[in-house]
């Protein structure tokens, strides 16, 4: 097959972003208001008076230890139903309450564990999620977008692979998760959700998952939430926006760039050659 011409992001599915009637850009923004969850059976609270927003171009991630609240919440953004306990709060979409299916139709989600067909190939995923997400487009132009994709998620070298299991090799971790995305990515989603995308990925595959949210964001019109556990510089370095939950409370949101100087002003200044995010994950832990 001959080599794929390099496309921008925003070129993956046709020619054109997310757009309202007249053809402009879309603006998007969540909202998430004293948002809570409180267990049944224990009546233990996950979560506690958490708020936040996030709009087109920025990328939010919840921060926090192990058990903090952050799986919790993206469950709660994503409106989806949790038997165990009680949830409560207001959940908006450019200031209009979100439902359940309103979020399946204007938004997305990708877990933390990869859900993909392990005998279908990159290209015959991608394929298939632009045929049901696209479905006016001809032949020719799914082949075009499914190129694009394709280029944009990095996959063009293995888009003949198999995703593979444990018995059948296939693509590497990375991979999984750069095509989980963009399966997402084929829907144009107004916000994007993502659970742990770099967790188990080794420092250049983490960093290259980064990459891609941080370009659907700025060139895709999508706002992006994820739940990171341990961030590297390079990691934290795209984010625009933080939220740390310590023990489902929020302890910080606001700008990621402004973290440092928060911790200072709280009397905890950060050392010289020391990762913000890790600090701040220890200092929540104390």
């Amino acid at each position: 097959m001959p080599k794929l011409a390099r496309y921008p992001i925003e070129t993956i599915i046709g020619d054109k972003l997310r757009a309202d009637d007249g053809g402009h850009a879309r603006e998007t923004t969540l909202a998430f208001h004293e948002c809570s969850f409180t267990l049944k059976k224990t009546g233990e609270s996950l979560l506690r008076g958490v708020s936040g927003a996030v709009r087109t171009g920025q990328v939010l991630a919840v921060l926090g230890p192990s058990g903090s609240g952050k799986t919790t919440l993206l469950k709660l953004l994503a409106l989806k139903a949790m038997p165990a306990g009680v949830s409560r709060g207001l959940v908006t979409l450019d200031g209009q309450r979100l439902s359940a299916e309103g979020f399946a139709r204007q938004c997305a989600s990708v877990e933390q564990t990869d859900s993909l067909w392990t005998y279908l190939s990159c290209r015959e995923q991608l394929q298939y999620a632009i045929d049901l997400c696209e479905p006016n487009l001809d032949r020719t132009e799914r082949w075009v977008a499914t190129n694009r994709l394709l280029l944009a998620l990095g996959l063009e070298s293995c888009q003949d692979t198999r995703v593979g299991n444990a018995l059948i090799k296939g693509l590497s971790g990375g991979q999984k998760r750069r095509l989980s995305i963009g399966l997402a990515l084929a829907k144009k989603p107004a916000v994007l959700l993502c659970d742990e995308p770099t967790s188990g990925l080794d420092a250049a595959s983490a960093a290259a998952v980064m990459r891609l949210l941080k370009e659907a964001s700025e060139r895709l019109g999508t706002a992006v939430v994820c739940t990171l556990h341990q961030p590297s510089p390079s990691v934290f370095a795209r984010l625009d926006l933080a939220l740390v939950l310590s023990g489902g409370r929020p302890a910080y949101y606001g700008a990621a760039c402004e973290l440092s100087s928060f911790l200072s002003s709280v009397g905890r200044p950060v050392p010289q050659h020391t990762n913000v995010a890790d600090f701040m994950l220890d200092a929540v832990n104390a």
